[in-house]
């Protein structure tokens, strides 16, 4: 037998469940954003484009779980959500540094890695 309105309240909660884990993984990785954008504008000097993506991905991996350990609503994550966090959060991280490093005249960057 179908049941509407409880198949109604299942879509809303996981449509509800999936808008809580974009917008806390948008939230961590805005957290995160300018120390990397910094370190990586470090690196740059010395650093291809490719190691660059790679630095950003390893860093990501270390500052997001940090992050995500001390928040207290991630306790009410299970653990497949808790995953998909970490993975959006990496994601919209490594968008944001590298749209941060791309918007930036390229004297801009070469100024500050040299005085890093």
């Amino acid at each position: 037998m179908m049941h509407p309105i409880k198949d109604c309240i299942k879509l809303i909660s996981a449509r509800s469940t999936k808008q809580k884990i974009e917008d806390m993984a948008a939230d961590i990785a805005s957290q995160c954003r300018t120390a990397l954008t910094q370190r990586v504008i470090g690196k740059s000097k010395i650093l291809s484009p490719e190691q660059i993506r790679g630095y950003i991905r390893a860093y990501a991996a270390c500052s997001l779980e940090f992050i995500i350990n001390e928040r207290i609503d991630i306790k009410r994550l299970n653990s497949s959500q808790i995953s998909k966090v970490i993975l959006r959060a990496k994601e919209f991280l490594i968008e944001m540094v590298v749209g941060d490093l791309q918007s930036m005249p390229p004297t801009v960057v070469a100024n500050i890695a040299a005085a890093a």
